[in-house]
């Protein structure tokens, strides 16, 4: 019984992984967007004063490598860092960024911040939802499953 509600308590901490890991994405966002068209940052250095290890990592290969902010941002995602990077927002803005003016990088950044702001709140909504149910349900299961053995 104790295991399948381990099991379910690993289940709903997942949840709260991924809404914790857009909450930071999404903190990352805006002090990119605060530093590229406030500051008129250049965006490798703006990527990297965000501290947000992706986009650091990210800014690394666009140094390193001489890589465009695309392919940066996909040689990061690439180096094995975990399913939650699979971001479609973070993906069209990183493809969008380094194009264009100084509207078109404003506009991709309000869009990728204004896709992770909806993203993250289907994520506590779901956290919310189901992270108590996931540990009860397990702890049920295993019940049902000590009864049936006894």
């Amino acid at each position: 019984m104790a295991g399948c509600a381990v099991l379910g308590w690993i289940l709903a901490r997942g949840l709260g992984r991924r809404a914790e890991f857009l909450e930071n994405t999404l903190r990352a966002v805006k002090a990119l967007e605060r530093a590229v068209c406030l500051r008129r940052t250049e965006l490798a250095g703006a990527l990297a004063e965000t501290g947000f290890a992706p986009f650091v990592q990210a800014s690394e290969a666009m140094w390193n490598d001489m890589l465009s902010p695309e392919d940066a941002w996909r040689k990061a995602r690439e180096g094995g860092n975990g399913p939650e990077w699979e971001d479609a927002a973070l993906d069209r803005l990183f493809a969008a960024l380094g194009r264009g003016g100084m509207e078109d990088q404003k506009a991709a950044l309000r869009e990728a911040r204004e896709a992770l702001e909806e993203e993250l709140a289907r994520a506590k909504k779901r956290r919310e939802e189901t992270g108590k149910l996931y540990p009860a349900l397990g702890a049920l299961a295993g019940l049902a499953a000590a009864i049936l053995l006894y």
